[in-house]
C-alpha cells in the first residue's frame, strides 16, 4: 500500500496546525523535517508503507489529578506523518459507514476533512446529545449510565 501526496501533504497540514500530539508540548522536530520536506515526501511516495521501518512509540506514564497514571504514547516524527497520512485515507470511508449524525446517537466529533488540515467538524455536538437525551428521558422510564474504566488502556 502507497501513501498518495495528498495523504501525506495532508499530514504535514495536520501535524503543523495540532502538531503530533495533544498531550506533549510543540516539537521542534517537525519544524526541521519542514525544511527538507521535498525529500521526505518523495521517500515516503516511493515506499511501499508495510516496508517502511516503524518505531515502538515513547511510552510513559503520566499521573492524572485525582490519582493513579494515564499511560500515554508519542510517535517517532516519521511514523507521525505515516499513521496521519494513513488515517486521511481511510477517514471519509469510515465516516460513510457511521450512524448519520441527524439520527443523533453516535454524538463524538464527525469526520470532516478540510484542505487546512482539519478532520473533524469544527463544532461541539453535545447539543445533540443533550436533546436526544431529553427525548429518551421523555420516552422511557429508566436510564443505564456505565463508566468503561480504563478503556484506552486496555483497548489492545
Amino acid at each position: 500500500m502507497k501513501l498518495t501526496e495528498a495523504s501525506i501533504e495532508f499530514a504535514k497540514k495536520h501535524i503543523s496546525k495540532y502538531w503530533d500530539s495533544d498531550f506533549f508540548p510543540k516539537s521542534d522536530v517537525f519544524d526541521n523535517l519542514w525544511t527538507v520536506w521535498t525529500s521526505i515526501k518523495k521517500f515516503l511516495l516511493n515506499n511501499d508503507v508495510l516496508d517502511l521501518d516503524t518505531t515502538i512509540p515513547q511510552v510513559y506514564a503520566v499521573p492524572k489529578q485525582k490519582g493513579g497514571y494515564r499511560i500515554v504514547h508519542r510517535l517517532e516524527p516519521i511514523n507521525a506523518i505515516m499513521y496521519t497520512a494513513l488515517a486521511y485515507m481511510v477517514a471519509e470511508k469510515i465516516e460513510l459507514n457511521r450512524i448519520p449524525k441527524e439520527e443523533k446517537v453516535a454524538c463524538s466529533y464527525r469526520i470532516k476533512i478540510t484542505e487546512e488540515g482539519d478532520f473533524f467538524e469544527n463544532r461541539s455536538f453535545y447539543s445533540d446529545f443533550y436533546d436526544k437525551s431529553i427525548e429518551l428521558a421523555n420516552k422511557y422510564k429508566y436510564v443505564l449510565k456505565t463508566d468503561i474504566t480504563d478503556f484506552y488502556n486496555q483497548i489492545y
